[in-house]
């Protein structure tokens, strides 16, 4: 009897992760009549940590092709008195992201690891992390703004509390492998 009731709770608890994965969004979803798709990416926000300091933390995930991908951001980050965005690992499922960027941007990453961490410079375009519960928080970001241009990426990401949506969005295609070349380790 009890071996029944151990096989029980793991066949449910299997079960219950495959529900949840099965729940999760496409974070891509590319228009077959267009030779050339913006590489615009949307994650399910799981999680939004806010403090006093005026950042925020998201954990964000989603599916790319039914496989999990996923990543952390802390809004509002400090470095040096400098307000930024730090992208972070979220282990297996932030490389399989870094997969998915390359599969969509057609260009191979220079590692198949996600960094720990990674800076980007940041300039909000609409929102502030105080209203971020209610109100969209949108943002540029820069990549290696003071280093050489080879290293230089922009792209923007974007909080929208009404889907419970992270967005990595593309500035320009341009800047496909740079970016790819911050986010790998």
């Amino acid at each position: 009897m009890r071996i029944f009731r151990l096989a029980t709770a793991a066949l449910l608890a299997v079960a219950g992760a495959v529900a949840a994965q099965s729940s999760l969004p496409e974070i891509f979803a590319a228009d077959p009549r267009d030779k050339s798709p913006w590489g615009d990416f949307s994650l399910r926000i799981e999680s939004q940590t806010c403090g006093g300091d005026s950042t925020c933390i998201v954990r964000a995930k989603g599916l790319f092709h039914g496989n999990p991908v996923g990543i952390e951001v802390v809004l509002g980050a400090n470095r040096n008195g400098k307000r930024g965005v730090l992208y972070r690992s979220a282990g297996p499922e932030s490389d399989a992201l870094l997969a998915a960027m390359a599969s969509v941007y057609r260009t191979a990453p220079p590692s198949g690891t996600f960094t720990t961490e990674v800076w980007a410079d940041a300039v909000v375009l609409e929102g502030s992390t105080k209203t971020i519960a209610t109100s969209p928080l949108k943002m540029k970001v820069f990549f290696n703004a003071n280093g050489p241009e080879s290293k230089y990426a922009e792209m923007y990401t974007n909080v929208v509390p009404s889907r419970q949506a992270l967005e990595l969005f593309e500035k320009d295609e341009s800047y496909r492998q740079p970016l790819l070349r911050a986010l790998s380790k």
